[in-house]
Parts: C-alpha cells; sequence; structure tokens
C-alpha cells in the first residue's frame, strides 16, 4: 500500500464520519426543539409578568410570588408542550406527566444552580447564567422528548399535525 492508498482510506473514513453526523441530525426533529424553544421563551415572561404582579401589584412577598409564578409558569410549559411541541395525543396519565415535567424543570434549576456556582467566579455571574441556558435547553428537550412525551403510533407527525 502507498501513500495514496492509506490517504484515500483516511478520506473515506472521513467521508464517512460526516455522513454519519449529517444522517444523525437529520434525524432530529428541529420543528418540535424550535417550538420547545418558543415555549421556554413565553413561559419566561410568563414568569415574569406573573411574579411582577404578585409583588408590585398585590404586594405578595417576592419568595412566595416566585414559587407561585414557577407553578403558573410550568403549568403553561406542561400544556403547551403537550398539545403543540411534542402534540402528545395518549390518553390519561396526566399527573404523573405533569409532574414529570415539574422534576424535569426543577432537575433544570439544579443543572442552572451547579453551573452558575462553578463558573461565576470564572466568568461573572450573567455569563455563567447565559451559559447555563444552552445546557437548561437541553436537558430539558432531552428529558421532555424521551421520558414524557414520548414518540409513539398514535401520535401525529409534524408533517400530518395542522399547525
Amino acid at each position: 500500500m502507498g501513500i495514496g492508498g492509506g490517504f484515500s482510506e483516511t478520506a473515506c473514513g472521513m467521508t464517512n464520519g460526516i455522513k454519519t453526523r449529517w444522517q444523525e441530525l437529520k434525524k432530529i426533529d428541529w420543528q418540535s426543539m424550535f417550538r420547545y424553544g418558543v415555549v421556554g421563551v413565553g413561559n419566561t415572561l410568563t414568569d415574569f409578568l406573573v411574579f411582577s404582579l404578585l409583588v408590585f401589584r398585590f404586594e405578595i412577598d417576592s419568595l412566595i410570588a416566585n414559587g407561585i409564578a414557577f407553578a403558573v409558569a410550568v403549568t403553561q410549559g406542561y400544556w403547551l408542550n403537550a398539545h403543540w411541541t411534542f402534540r402528545d395525543t395518549a390518553k390519561g396519565k396526566f399527573w404523573s406527566k405533569y409532574l414529570s415535567f415539574v422534576a424535569v424543570n426543577l432537575g433544570g434549576l439544579v443543572v442552572s444552580m451547579v453551573m452558575l456556582l462553578l463558573l461565576r467566579q470564572v466568568i461573572g455571574p450573567l455569563a455563567a447564567k447565559l451559559s447555563s441556558v444552552l445546557f437548561v435547553f437541553a436537558w430539558g428537550y432531552g428529558m421532555s422528548r424521551r421520558l414524557i412525551f414520548r414518540p409513539n403510533s398514535n401520535q401525529l407527525t409534524s408533517d400530518e399535525a395542522i399547525v
């Protein structure tokens, strides 16, 4: 085997690796991931709105208001993700799915807190918080997709569903 043969085998291996990665990327449900992000932005706005109303309009303690705002936003997020993002058509199991969704969101809070704790002295608190968003998004989407709103034969695909 000459130099050209070795180079050719390496190039073919790289091409196959790129093709494999491309095939993996094509399997990702980009539409549901985008919708999950839109729902997340809406939940954040709802969280801030409810929190602000409770604190500034109704003069409720900020810690209590934060808990209520979190509960409202998570409930909204569950409903929107079930009906719009993942088109969950499975009947029943509301409480187990809802509580799993709450647990996933609390897990996201833990991931955010750990990242903030580890990175705030290195890159500052705001940059640390912002950097945690990508990880929390990936955590929440992945857990929601694989554990709570698993695709099954009863679900409509994004192509079949009416937007």
